[in-house]
């Protein structure tokens, strides 16, 4: 039953009939089930109260099988319940749930306002979570706040943690949070947020694409034409529209276009939280209800931002933005962003100028630990890929306290191996080897996150890096 509703119910009981109500959580017996699969609904559960005979309301009943006393009592007490409807009496749990965290070292504090109408049970209340496992429950405590209760999570490392809050008063009500626990539950993720892809335009635009209708996109140091920048957000080159005066307008979009830029198809399959961001100096006439010209950013076809239809969009300067894509790229293997521009037969502005693309999201433990230096009493020292993140090429150290077989190799993030930078034997001391992004069979690997492996017979030591183009 509703949660509400059993609790008014059993303040009825209570004040105006003699039965003993017992509210049992999560139980979905009824003796009405032969009525309730017919489409009646009971006027009121009565559970385990008959128990010899659980079809109490089959059409066999007589009064020899029923108990007329309790018939009259079950009668009152529904009527008294309909009545206190119009004035509950329930308490509530208030809580904010708690976001998502890059926080792998504190624990997480849960709060929760409970405002009871009679005193509370202190034993009832409790704060249950699981990372995954088993639940556990810590019990709720005051704060110096008045009806503030609060306990912790312990802090996690690359988890998915469920929490839900319970309590009870001494009048047998309930509240509990969020509205249908334990079966509801409140859930945040514990982990950093990665870089999924990066972009920077300085290699040209890799497996990226573009055209439609008079399409002028490019990759270029700038020309600073009309309304374009004069130097790059970052490095020496951005993508745009008619950067260098490809068309008619010169540094203008076209009259009559309908241009796209799209990216690789990226692989969001374990990221959760999926976020873009890029930066942008986009000139744009208004869009007066898509009547005139419009830019807009779409993934997988989706639009996600489009620009106002009431006022041109004349960035001043480089303007970062951010975008929430969770809904339509988590849990995806295959997830293209595009870039658009359309405009109709007069008006023409600088379009489109773009870099820095990065998508990033939050992603579950990695298949290879990622540790911390070991000290080099310990024989085995694994630095700091530099640079980190790298465009192109990182150098990678490790140092040995003797001669002895080790092999250096890097994995993606789905922990499939990617190029063995040395194997064999190797003397003692400092070592360093360069990794140019590229897998075994010299192609080169899409921006991202990698790890890479230290490995003796003794042990292994991995650590993280982040590739960019």
């Amino acid at each position: 039953a509703y949660l509400p509703l059993m609790n008014i119910m059993n303040d009825a009981c209570a004040q105006y009939t003699s039965i003993a109500t017992n509210i049992v959580i999560g139980s979905w017996g009824s003796d009405h089930v032969p009525f309730q699969n017919a489409g009646y609904s009971a006027f009121l559960a009565i559970e385990n109260e008959y128990p010899s005979y659980p079809c109490y309301h089959q059409t066999c009943d007589s009064v020899g099988w029923n108990q007329p006393v309790f018939g009259g009592e079950t009668i009152k007490a529904g009527l008294a319940t309909v009545a206190q409807v119009a004035s509950p009496r329930d308490f509530y749990i208030t809580h904010t749930p708690l976001a998502n965290t890059e926080n792998t070292t504190s624990p997480y504090e849960v709060v929760a306002d409970i405002s009871p109408i009679s005193p509370l049970v202190t034993d009832s209340l409790r704060l249950h979570w699981s990372a995954g496992g088993a639940w556990s429950s810590v019990p709720l405590t005051a704060t110096a706040t008045p009806n503030r209760w609060h306990a912790y999570i312990p802090a996690q490392s690359h988890a998915t943690v469920s929490y839900w809050l319970g309590a009870k008063d001494d009048a047998g009500r309930h509240a509990f949070h969020p509205a249908g626990a334990p079966a509801a539950v409140h859930t945040f993720t514990v982990a950093v947020r990665e870089t999924i892809f990066a972009e920077g335009f300085e290699t040209g635009a890799p497996g990226w694409t573009h055209g439609g209708t008079l399409d002028d996109w490019q990759v270029s140091t700038p020309v600073a034409l009309v309304e374009d920048p004069a130097t790059a957000y970052e490095g020496a080159k951005f993508a745009g529209t008619d950067i260098t005066g490809l068309g008619a307008v010169l540094g203008r979009y076209e009259n009559n276009c309908n241009t796209w830029f799209e990216s690789p198809a990226l692989n969001c399959s374990l990221s959760t939280g999926t976020r873009l961001s890029f930066v942008r100096k986009l000139a744009v006439e208004r869009s007066n209800g898509l009547a005139w010209d419009y830019a807009r950013v779409q993934v997988n076809g989706t639009t996600v931002w489009e620009s106002a239809s009431g006022a041109n969009t004349l960035d001043a300067a480089w303007t970062p933005q951010d975008l929430d894509i969770s809904s339509l790229a988590d849990g995806r293997s295959s997830v293209k962003i595009r870039w658009t521009l359309k405009s109709d037969g007069s008006v023409n502005y600088g379009g489109w100028n773009l870099d820095a693309v990065r998508v990033t999201g939050y992603l579950p433990a990695p298949p290879l630990a990622d540790v911390e230096t070991v000290p080099p009493r310990e024989g085995l020292v694994l630095h700091a890929s530099v640079p980190n993140p790298a465009f192109a090429r990182t150098l990678l150290r490790f140092e040995l306290a003797r001669r002895t077989r080790a092999e250096l190799a890097i994995y993606d993030v789905h922990g499939r191996h990617v190029r063995t930078l040395v194997s064999g034997t190797v003397a003692a001391g400092p070592h360093e080897y360069t990794w140019d992004g590229r897998d075994g069979e010299g192609l080169a690997q899409s921006a991202g996150v990698y790890f890479y492996r230290l490995s003796t017979p003794e042990r292994s030591l991995t650590r993280r890096l982040t590739l960019l183009r």
